[in-house]
């Protein structure tokens, strides 16, 4: 059985924190144009939204667009012209390459190897300015690239791939069913956002009778629970969080918080 490197585990842990976090700055916007990385691919012609296309193609399940969507809701679209894409990206995060369709319906997303859906954007050298991630070949919605960065453009362990691929399962669900609202139309392309988070509580310590802090070191932890977030007002009024451990009985959400501009059911 492989060994986790626990301080490896802290460290890759942090970059999905700072992803997923709420902040009052937590807001679904395009990232701009400051990208210091670019992916490039192929999809070819007769490989459309994971069917093999041998006679008439439908627009709508043609590949026309790539998005690269990051934890946080931001992302960047980028056109699929003659069968080729090129798109930047950010480096120091996670990221998730999706497939839409010319009306930004949904068809697919990147997967690099069995429960790895995220690109992890870290550990790039510096003097690396694309990655080509070759033909892209998709299946029941799971696009595969020829050329695969881990252990190559991405300089990551097994150890460090392990820790990361037990990460992003945590966000992939959104990832896989990106309309939610069912309208056709994925979500955080209408401003909406939905995510699922993790809160854990410490004890830090008391004020005694003078005000005088009193620091509990090291901190006393105090259990955590699972919350579903959603940014615009139709967040459900409970959620049933399901288990692995006990997948036949749900744990039911006992209240909803605002949280900066976030409804968060808890």
């Amino acid at each position: 059985m492989l060994k986790i490197n626990f301080k490896w585990f802290i460290v890759l842990i942090s970059i999905f924190v700072l992803c997923s976090s709420c902040n009052k700055d937590d807001v679904i916007v395009d990232p701009g144009t400051q990208y210091n990385l670019v992916l490039n691919g192929n999809i070819p012609s007769l490989y459309k939204s994971g069917v093999l296309k041998l006679n008439e193609v439908n627009a709508d399940s043609t590949i026309a667009k790539v998005i690269v969507f990051y934890s946080k809701g931001g992302y960047n679209i980028a056109e699929v012209k003659n069968g080729k894409f090129s798109i930047g990206v950010q480096t120091g995060t996670p990221a998730f390459l999706i497939f839409a369709g010319a009306a930004d319906n949904y068809l697919g997303y990147l997967c690099l190897r069995d429960g790895f859906e995220s690109i992890p954007l870290v550990k790039i050298s510096e003097n690396i300015s694309t990655i080509d991630l070759q033909d892209i070949f998709l299946s029941n919605k799971v696009g595969s690239p020829t050329h695969n960065p881990l252990g190559n453009e991405i300089m990551l362990t097994e150890e460090e791939q392990l820790i990361l691929s037990f990460l992003d399962d945590f966000f992939y669900p959104i990832v896989r069913n990106p309309d939610v609202d069912g309208n056709g139309k994925m979500d955080f392309l209408e401003n909406k956002f939905y995510r699922l988070q993790i809160l854990w509580f410490y004890h830090g310590g008391s004020f005694g009778s003078n005000l005088t802090p009193e620091v509990n070191i090291p901190l006393q932890y105090d259990g955590w629970k699972l919350a579903f977030s959603a940014q615009e007002n139709n967040q459900p009024q409970s959620v049933n969080f399901y288990f692995p451990w006990d997948p036949s009985t749900p744990l039911q959400s006992t209240e909803i918080r605002q949280i900066g501009d976030w409804n968060t059911t808890v």
